[in-house]
């Protein structure tokens, strides 16, 4: 894909739901935009904990909830001539490791990422972003500051970095609805720290 802007979302609504006033702009603007979402799999549905299973209830009991979220999120974006794209890890909910659960509560959720993830998942995933764009130097490519410390969240800022070191240009955007949490964002900005960024808040209108 030959991108102008590219926003990297962990999941099927972060992008839409934080930047969604940037990217109409843009799209006005008749700018090539992309939101990539990183957790967007299709798991194994027999395979569910019962954390997994608490949070379909809370979704309406949907029988293939992801492929229902990923129509829903083309639908939305393609009205405005965005592309769409889903990789296929699953989200957090459902991911296993060492045969295990790798997040089998909340409070999981919101720990560090699980050691057998932490490097492997941004490494994969700065590959398939490196294959599936035809010129990297030359997007703009908008990620989470991870403010809330969403697992999935700190991925993708994690998958920034890389790129950052990579010489790619990313700008950082406020997390919703975590950014409304005192604090958070301003604990993630990474201006003052090792690796360069200008975190960007972005209008939510």
């Amino acid at each position: 894909m030959l991108l102008e802007y590219v926003y990297l979302s962990p999941h099927l609504d972060d992008a839409i739901l934080s930047c969604r006033g940037l990217i109409y702009q843009q799209r006005l603007a008749r700018r090539s935009v992309a939101v990539i979402t990183l957790c967007a799999g299709i798991p194994d549905y027999s395979q569910l904990s019962p954390f997994a299973q608490q949070y379909h209830v809370a979704w309406g009991g949907l029988p293939d909830p992801v492929t229902s979220r990923r129509a829903e999120d083309s639908a939305v974006l393609g009205k405005w001539g965005v592309t769409a794209h889903h990789c296929d890890t699953p989200e957090s909910i459902y991911r296993r490791a060492d045969d295990e659960i790798a997040y089998p509560h909340v409070a999981a959720l919101f720990a560090e990422p699980h050691p057998q993830e932490r490097d492997n998942l941004p490494r994969l995933w700065q590959q398939e972003l490196e294959s599936l764009l035809s010129n990297p130097a030359g997007a703009t490519i908008y990620a989470p500051l991870a403010a809330g410390n969403h697992v999935d969240h700190q991925l993708v800022r994690a998958l920034a970095l890389r790129l950052i070191n990579a010489g790619w240009q990313v700008w950082f955007y406020e997390d919703f609805t975590h950014a409304k949490s005192q604090g958070h964002c301003k604990r993630r900005r990474p201006g003052s720290g090792p690796h360069p960024g200008k975190p960007e808040q972005f209008p939510l209108t």
